[in-house]
């Protein structure tokens, strides 16, 4: 990926003292104190990256207008505001994506397109995320800001288990779980059932370090995606075999592990917008609507508390 390839032109932010810092660092000509004049700002698309409770009212605007969006996971908070927004996006005939950047990662694309059809049928896929570092981060564990470990941490256990059994919907899904005393889900565990049987066993925490790792079970035995598996460059194959992918070095240092892996996903977003696709092939909505879905039925049976 180059700078040709992809400009950022624009940055909007309720805080405008914040958004001006952040540009000038960036070098980005136009700054925005609110997030609706986007709209009528002249970008191909606009990333939102605001808190999860804002999501919805920000994308819904910006879709409205014409705008391509991609959207920070989750979506929304529930699983009516993102049907509402894939129902703006199809009517409108705007892009619009879930920023789920496993799905572009390397090391994702070569055991999807390289190792996995090897495997035989995938009987049961197993995920455990835990980082008790989280704790402290107020946007995952105050209702008032979108807090859920499923929402936050939990989607890409989900992500890997949809992937695994090709973005099939579960026929049976059972979760339960640990609510803080603001009533966010912070310690939880997820069932999901599959037509034939198939299997995935789903863990989140935000007060317990897990193996943060990802395995798929199949006829010719596991494969591993490493710790982090949501943004690995690495994975174990069946045989014992490790492969290795690294990521490119970045500019500047990131805030969070492998983060330049984002690019993966900028630059497919990229090639959609120009073969003129309102939907990614690889991240559609219906994909999205499934996340949604499913997330919101273990919030529920858990009893955490959605601030939408």
């Amino acid at each position: 990926m180059s700078r040709d390839e992809h400009q950022i032109v624009a940055v909007a932010a309720r805080n405008v003292v914040n958004a001006k810092k952040f540009a000038e660092r960036h070098h980005i000509a136009t700054v925005f104190d609110n997030y609706d004049a986007m709209t009528a700002c002249d970008v191909d698309i606009v990333y939102i990256g605001a808190l999860n409770t804002e999501h919805y009212n920000i994308a819904k605007n910006l879709l409205s207008g014409g705008k391509a969006v991609l959207c920070e996971k989750p979506m929304t908070m529930t699983l009516k505001q993102t049907e509402e927004l894939i129902k703006i996006a199809r009517e409108k005939k705007v892009f619009l994506m879930e920023a789920m950047w496993s799905r572009f990662l390397p090391i994702y694309r070569e055991m999807m397109e390289k190792h996995l059809p090897s495997m035989g049928e995938i009987h049961q896929v197993q995920v455990a995320f835990g980082l008790k570092v989280i704790e402290d981060s107020e946007r995952v564990v105050k209702p008032a800001l979108g807090g859920s470990s499923i929402l936050d941490i939990g989607i890409y256990a989900i992500n890997f288990a949809q992937m695994m059994f090709k973005d099939e919907m579960p026929v049976e899904v059972k979760a339960v779980g640990e609510v803080n005393s603001e009533g966010v889900d912070i310690n939880t565990a997820m069932i999901f059932k599959y037509p034939n049987g198939r299997i995935a066993s789903l863990t989140t925490s935000v007060t317990a370090d897990l193996s943060c790792e990802a395995k798929a079970i199949g006829k010719s035995g596991t494969l591993t995606l490493s710790k982090c598996f949501w943004c690995t460059d690495k994975m174990v194959l069946p045989d014992g075999k490790g492969v290795h992918i690294p990521f490119p070095d970045t500019i500047e240092p990131c805030v969070y592990d492998n983060s330049t892996g984002l690019r993966y996903e900028a630059m497919h977003v990229r090639e959609c917008l120009k073969k003129g696709l309102t939907e990614s092939p690889i991240m559609s909505l219906d994909v999205s609507r499934t996340f949604a879905f499913l997330m919101e039925s273990c919030m529920k049976q858990i009893g955490t508390i959605v601030r939408a």
